[in-house]
């Protein structure tokens, strides 16, 4: 059940990363920062505004709204769940992260157009990197190709795509402006797969210019730790070749 049945009904509450899962969160980056801080960077993931409106409105319902209410009253409401990832963001930050990644499935080209994206999401996420100040990953799930032009407007340091996008054309789009992470399917490849077409997937990825070789997605739950290993050692591998 949503949340708020009205854009106009939307509030943020006051000091809102002391509370629910914020401060747990918060004390795990410490944690790992002390732990592994020395040689592994630390990633803050924050859900993206696109995605947190789907949340709390109903995204069917929020999709017609970005057709039927006034474009103001749309990026208002985006701009305010953009400051509450802003004030994670840096609470993770001071709390040992390194790097955060701005998790947007719901803004995937699946159901929003490219015009939507350029026009209302790039905005939102170049003003939420300048506010952040470190560096930030973007990742969007599904295919989004037709995103590639306007990514470099949004200021991130990298954008992570899915397996439906073209890595080498990726590539091409992007150039030097943006890094392109990812490049294993999570599904076809680390969950389902074994080892030996983990380490396939990672060459490809390689040989088409991948800058970062990551999941493509989120990882399932019981992917096999034998595929994490082999990803890994195969991406290692092949810095020294």
């Amino acid at each position: 059940t949503p949340a708020f049945n009205d854009l106009k009904e939307f509030k943020v509450p006051e000091k809102i990363i002391e509370k629910g899962r914020f401060p747990i969160k918060h004390k795990v980056e410490e944690r790992l920062r002390r732990e592994y801080g020395d040689y592994l960077p630390i990633a803050n993931q924050v859900t993206g505004p696109f995605t947190v409106a789907g949340h709390i409105f109903g995204i069917e319902k929020f999709l017609i709204w970005t057709k039927k209410k006034p474009r103001e009253e749309i990026e208002e409401t985006l701009r305010m769940i953009a400051d509450i990832n802003i004030e994670d963001s840096k609470e993770a930050l001071r709390s040992g992260a390194d790097v955060i990644c701005i998790a947007d499935p719901s803004a995937t080209s699946d159901i929003i157009s490219p015009q939507f994206f350029k026009e209302v999401l790039v905005p939102i996420y170049r003003y939420m990197v300048r506010k952040i100040g470190a560096p930030v990953v973007l990742h969007i799930c599904g295919n989004t190709t037709a995103y590639l032009p306007y990514i470099p407007d949004t200021e991130i340091d990298a954008f992570s795509i899915d397996a439906q996008v073209n890595i080498g054309f990726a590539k091409q789009i992007l150039g030097d402006k943006v890094s392109v992470v990812g490049g294993v399917p999570t599904i076809s490849v680390l969950l389902f797969g074994n080892p030996q077409t983990v380490r396939k997937a990672v060459l490809e990825a390689i040989a088409q210019g991948v800058d970062v070789v990551m999941p493509s997605c989120g990882i399932p739950p019981r992917t096999p730790t034998e595929n994490f290993r082999a990803l890994v050692e195969a991406t290692k591998c092949m810095i020294y070749v």
